[in-house]
């Protein structure tokens, strides 16, 4: 009988409880999830339910004192350093360097790994263009819109070359306009990519959008799990559907409708 694959992230039945926190301390509550590698899943909740706890339980970066029961493995290390090792984060802010060209943001994960200074430009020159960003390789990140921005974030996290993307409200500052076009070049983008990808956010269409599987929390515990669209957007006549044609498609309003009152149940 062959051996099944090893997810790329597996969590548990995991409790977390910061020291001096709430009554116990508790953030989360008996939390399970696996995610196969080159998959996408979307945590989604209300503020304080536990998402970035959760993201910052996979890549080992945790409080001292912080307290947790269960296990956690990303592809198959439990360590905290070796899971650190295999993810990239991208926080809800760009975290751009003011002081850099945005070549030189894009290239710093090549640089902290000792790359040569003109090899590093010249792959961030790369991921730029890849990210349509051909042409603001010597641009400050202050003379750059938001979308902008978070595009460059991102090619700095995928070069960043890891098997696992961790993504803290990547669109979460970007205007509805922005954001939902950022959702559609981010989609082409994670298709071409190898990367697993769990993203936490706020936004029920997002998380259809860009992930294979939903999770809901609530009050830290996994309230619902759904299957997402990202695997789901081919048309009829062959192609990739836009965000705005899946929108439309009365089977994605149903599901979003359905997570929506869920979302409302789990917070009366």
């Amino acid at each position: 009988m062959p051996i099944p694959p090893v997810p790329a992230v597996e969590v548990d039945h995991v409790d977390l409880a910061y020291p001096h926190k709430h009554a116990d301390g508790t953030v989360l509550r008996d939390v399970s999830l696996s995610v196969p590698a080159r998959e996408h899943t979307a945590v989604i909740g209300r503020s304080g339910c536990g998402k970035s706890t959760l993201l910052h339980l996979i890549a080992g970066l945790l409080t001292p004192g912080t307290r947790t029961t269960g296990t956690v493995h990303v592809l198959g290390d439990a360590g905290s350093d070796a899971r650190l090792s295999h993810c990239a984060l991208m926080p809800q802010s760009d975290s751009l360097l003011p002081w850099f060209t945005l070549q030189d943001n894009v290239a710093v994960p090549l640089r902290n790994r000792g790359v040569p200074r003109h090899k590093a430009r010249t792959r961030a020159g790369a991921m730029l263009a890849r990210c349509g960003l051909a042409g603001q390789e010597r641009t400050r990140p202050d003379q750059l819109s938001g979308g902008m921005r978070q595009r460059a974030a991102l090619a700095r996290a995928l070069l960043a070359d890891k098997p696992v993307l961790l993504a803290d409200e990547p669109l979460g500052a970007l205007d509805a306009i922005t954001r939902g076009e950022i959702q559609d070049w981010l989609a082409g983008l994670l298709a071409d990519s190898s990367a697993t990808m769990v993203m936490v956010t706020h936004d029920v269409d997002e998380a259809l959008l860009l992930a294979e599987k939903v999770i809901l929390l609530a009050d830290g515990r996994v309230a619902g799990t759904w299957p997402g669209w990202f695997s789901r957007r081919g048309g009829s006549a062959g192609g990739v559907r836009t965000r705005a044609e899946i929108l439309a498609d009365p089977a994605f309003a149903a599901d979003r409708a359905e997570i929506l009152g869920r979302l409302a149940a789990v917070a009366a």
